[in-house]
């Protein structure tokens, strides 16, 4: 069996091995990418390999560097199996004149639990940006979640909802139960569901205790009629607009938008009155549009929803398409 105590032998491909300096160069760039922490980093640091500064010792540059990092690695007191993990992540990046990789050698003669092997590749993934990679890796039903909050962090910050990869933080989260244990990560990810369904992120903020349910509640609303990109903009206010609000959520919708923070936001009266007509609350909403006026668009305007409510007619299905007129229109 091979004795990774021994470096000639565990790297008897190439005893003179280092790493390309493409190769080195690239970890550098991604772990300033990471917030100069690669999830290597973090493995070193819960698995107490006594690197003091682990991110000098990794990436090795040197030859000797690379003796190094394996000296502090097998000469800490960390499982057997986590030694073998780390030296798997290290040997990823060396390149043998073998058909087999050296990864792939050491995993086989140590029999390298698949788990391992699965959490390596995936943290491995995560360090190179490969983000679809690492997720489809490490959401694997046969992994206990490593870094969980840390990871999904990740995703948020390099996955936003404008990239091909904004499915990636609520698959992760839905997949292993992420914790968001900092109200910095709850509303990262609060926001980034928001984006991706309006009524899954009202119905996400309601399994909170007051006061977080509020600040999610009014982050909702300002993001809905703000801060969606302006193509989905009206249909996602008025998805805002036909959620069933309690009445305490009642109660918060109109007191943020008419008298507390998000009255100055675009659509802030719009959307009161709006919400007023979508509840059949008739009597206030007509009384609201006597002061409200715009430019008329596809023969629709408030004058005109006002008329509708005047003969009775409610006026609900109008509110939509001068909703989507002001946001083509850029606001009355």
């Amino acid at each position: 069996m091979l004795d990774i105590n021994d470096f000639n032998q565990l790297f008897d491909f190439n005893p003179d091995c280092t790493y390309s300096q493409s190769t080195y160069n690239g970890i550098l760039r991604n772990r300033r990418a990471l917030d100069n922490k690669l999830f290597f980093d973090r493995l070193l640091d819960r698995l107490n390999v006594k690197c003091a500064q682990s991110s000098n010792l990794y990436p090795p540059h040197t030859n000797s560097d690379l003796r190094d990092l394996h000296h502090q690695i097998v000469s800490s007191q960390t499982a057997e199996h986590h030694k073998q993990s780390l030296l798997f992540y290290i040997l990823k990046d060396c390149k043998s004149p073998e058909p087999t990789e050296p990864a792939d050698a050491l995993a086989k003669d140590c029999h390298l639990p698949e788990k391992y092997r699965l959490a390596i590749d995936g943290l491995w993934a995560l360090d190179r940006l490969q983000f679809r990679t690492a997720t489809t890796l490490l959401t694997s039903p046969l992994l206990t979640p490593t870094f969980p909050s840390e990871i999904l962090s990740t995703l948020l910050k390099h996955c936003g909802p404008s990239t091909p990869d904004a499915d990636l933080p609520l698959a992760y989260y839905y997949a292993v139960s992420a914790p968001l244990n900092t109200e910095a990560l709850l509303r990262s990810f609060f926001n980034h569901l928001t984006h991706s369904s309006i009524t899954d992120a009202f119905f996400f903020s309601r399994q909170h205790p007051d006061p977080t349910r509020h600040m999610l509640f009014e982050g909702l609303i300002e993001t809905a009629l703000v801060h969606i990109p302006s193509l989905k903009r009206a249909d996602a206010a008025i998805e805002l607009l036909n959620l069933p609000f309690s009445p305490e959520e009642e109660a918060w919708f109109e007191a943020f938008l008419i008298e507390g923070k998000g009255r100055s936001l675009h659509g802030a009266r719009d959307a009161v009155v709006a919400r007023w007509i979508a509840v059949g609350r008739v009597d206030e909403a007509w009384e609201a549009t006597r002061n409200m006026s715009g430019r008329r668009y596809q023969g629709v305007s408030w004058e005109g929803i006002r008329e509708g409510l005047e003969r009775g007619l409610g006026g609900r299905g109008e509110v939509g398409r001068v909703w989507r007129a002001e946001e083509a229109m850029g606001g009355v």
